[in-house]
């Protein structure tokens, strides 16, 4: 009895694992730093080119 229903979870959640595997992607190197480990939620134009916390972090992650 339960064949048909178990078959029809299996199907919608192998499409579900599909679509959560394809929707996320990792942010690129260089601002990783401010997506993660940043208070700020936005910098002033030209401060992100001098920020002391991203190239430090930049420095870490490139040795």
């Amino acid at each position: 009895m339960d064949a048909p229903l178990d078959k029809k979870r299996s199907w919608l959640r192998r499409l579900l694992e599909r679509g959560a595997r394809g929707a996320v992607d990792d942010p690129p190197a260089e601002i990783s730093a401010c997506e993660f480990e940043c208070r700020k939620l936005e910098c002033r134009e030209g401060e992100w080119e001098t920020c002391a916390h991203r190239l430090r972090s930049a420095a870490r992650d490139g040795d």
